[in-house]
């Protein structure tokens, strides 16, 4: 069974939500709105939630994502730290973008794709007229969630490095020409212009194979709804 064929009627009426999102957005590439939804998928299985806690999660797979913000802690101390979210996302996010060193956990991953870190919060509270900023939650509310997760892609790409845009073979949101480069330029915008190329591209997570795996059901998907 593939992908697409899992999703019930709740999932697909959210992927109606933001496809109504990016048309108001004037995101019209057929590539890219497939490329969105396959991020979308492997980030929140188009139900938008709160990141979810790591105290079951290995330490070699919190290391592997987390990299350089937890490995000055033993396994015990992670162990330990992992068991108290607040504390665990305060940790791995405080005083980084906009979060103060206990804001880690109030700006923690929400969303269709997401969104961490008060400055994200802030710029897209600002751009759709919703105050995600005082009240993060609003973040899992369906309308507020699709028009957020386009808004952030579409702000993405008005930051582009042009080496990026030549590396994807695009001119900006709407230029590509093919799904696989949509795909992994799309998985880049969500992980940030920061990382290398070499760096998305090692997929250390799964998250690109598994986008990459899923891209090519939404085509047929999308005409349907």
């Amino acid at each position: 069974m593939s992908y697409v064929e899992t999703l019930n009627e709740t999932q697909k009426d959210n992927i109606r939500f933001i496809l109504v999102a990016m048309t108001e957005k004037h995101i019209n590439n057929a590539y890219t709105k497939e490329a969105i939804l396959s991020i979308i998928s492997k980030e929140s299985n188009f139900l938008p939630k709160n990141e979810t806690a790591y105290n079951n999660t290995p330490n070699d797979r919190i290391r592997l994502i987390f990299g350089s913000r937890v490995r000055s802690l033993s396994d015990d101390e992670l162990s330990n730290l992992k068991q108290h979210p607040e504390q665990f996302f305060d940790t791995i996010y405080g005083g980084r973008y906009g979060n103060a060193m206990d804001e880690g956990y109030k700006y923690r991953g929400r969303g269709f794709n997401q969104l961490t870190f008060k400055n994200n919060y802030k710029k897209i509270a600002k751009d759709i007229g919703v105050d995600i900023v005082s009240d993060p939650n609003l973040m899992n509310n369906i309308e507020v969630s699709s028009k957020a997760v386009v808004q952030y892609f579409v702000n993405a790409f008005k930051t582009i490095p042009k080496e990026l845009l030549s590396h994807y073979n695009t001119d900006g949101i709407n230029g590509f020409k093919n799904l696989k480069d949509a795909t992994a330029c799309i998985y880049h915008a969500n992980a940030g212009w920061g990382k290398t190329v070499a760096a998305i591209q090692s997929d250390p997570t799964g998250g690109l194979k598994k986008s990459l795996n899923r891209c090519y059901e939404f085509a047929n998907l999308i005409n349907k709804l």
